[in-house]
């Protein structure tokens, strides 16, 4: 009830740029050799491509973008390209020094993508960094960051199944960059990040403007936030009016905020206190979504830590809360680094002690929510 599917967590995994963690079920003891590179490629653009389908055109922060080009789809959409020029192109070049899988056959040693490639010499001896090369680490080849996005025609390599002949890497490049297709679509790249030129200026500075005013807000709302659930604080006081000093710790903390912070305080002062149907962002609602938010990141974060360290025990006890009510305390305890770590996952409703944790607690797969080994279980 609180643990993610394996799909999730493979989504996730990805996300998060890992590689996915396919032993994580087995037995103690027992390594499973991984998949070849091959089949983990074509699983990764598959699962890449079923993601990269907006769900909704209506809103362009709905569509995911990967930043693995050959994870691309075929036909690019406005609205796919309007987010690749908004990201740039360093979010998309993938230039760590892991080129494993651009290695190439042939009848000389095997060959591999260099990071030599990435830079180009000047005539005057002086260096610069070639940002429109893309590597993708699903089908091992370099493309072009602004052929990809605008070209219309041509037969470059670079623009559609990627380029990988690694023997030829420098001419090859060299070339590409002098052609008129890789000139026509640069023209077309800086014309989409130069807002001078496009209709909808005024619309989009506004656009701007308006979300840099709101995440400013988030970041003094989220401060706040943290802070107070890390030292076990209430929230809500007795009131919920700025300028009481029955408010509670959230709306307290906002108003000592303030003090210091012009920007806060004219927020406040605009939007504060307006009640419900105006925006403001400074309700019980934002802050209990956000700690609902940051408490699932956590626990992602307290998942990953056990699978890394594999072995792990599980701790029950029962715990009655402010209303004399009981309930099971769930805990997990686990090592990494020579550090032993506890966690607290969560509280379970229980109705009886003997029966509870004799036969629910026992017969309950926490292992199979995990995907990880049987847990060593005590009850305290």
């Amino acid at each position: 009830m609180f643990f993610k599917t394996p799909e999730d967590i493979a989504s996730l995994q990805d996300h998060e740029g890992k590689e996915t963690i396919d032993d994580v079920g087995l037995n103690v003891g027992e390594i499973n050799e991984l998949d070849s590179q091959s089949q983990e490629n074509e699983n990764l653009r598959k699962d890449s491509q079923n993601e990269l389908q907006p769900k909704s055109t209506s809103s362009s922060s709905s569509l995911w973008i990967s930043n693995d080009a050959g994870l691309w789809p075929t036909n690019l959409t406005d609205e796919f390209r309007s987010r690749c020029v908004e990201k740039g192109s360093d979010y998309f070049q993938n230039d760590d020094g892991v080129y494993e899988s651009s290695k190439r056959c042939f009848k000389t040693p095997n060959r591999k993508l260099s990071n030599r490639l990435f830079h180009k010499k000047m005539i005057n001896g002086e260096t610069v960094r070639r940002k429109w090369i893309m590597y993708s680490p699903s089908v091992g080849s370099i493309y072009c960051f602004v052929c990809k996005l605008f070209a219309v025609k041509g037969v470059s390599a670079f623009a559609h199944q990627g380029f990988s002949n690694w023997g030829k890497a420098e001419e090859s490049t060299l070339s590409h960059e002098n052609s008129i297709e890789h000139r026509d679509s640069m023209f077309l790249f800086l014309n989409r990040t130069n807002l001078s030129c496009r209709i909808d200026k005024s619309l989009i500075d506004q656009f701007n403007k308006e979300s840099e005013y709101w995440i400013k807000v988030f970041e003094r709302i989220v401060t706040v936030i943290k802070f107070i659930a890390e030292r076990g604080l209430s929230f809500r006081g007795h009131v919920e009016k700025f300028g009481d000093c029955r408010n509670g710790n959230f709306l307290g903390i906002l108003e000592l905020i303030s003090e210091f912070d012009p920007f806060l305080k004219t927020h406040i002062e605009r939007y504060g206190g307006k009640g419900s149907g105006h925006v403001s962002y400074l309700s019980k609602t934002i802050y209990e979504e956000f700690i609902e938010i940051i408490g699932g990141e956590v626990k992602n974060k307290i998942i990953c830590e056990i699978k890394n360290a594999k072995y792990y025990s599980l701790i029950v006890d029962s715990t009655p809360d402010i209303s004399h009510t009981d309930q099971l305390s769930v805990i997990i305890r686990y090592c990494i680094s020579n550090k032993v770590h506890e966690r607290f996952l969560t509280f379970l409703p229980i109705f009886s002690h003997t029966e509870y944790c004799n036969s629910r607690i026992s017969r309950y797969s926490w292992h199979k929510h995990f995907k990880l080994s049987r847990p060593v279980i005590r009850q305290c």
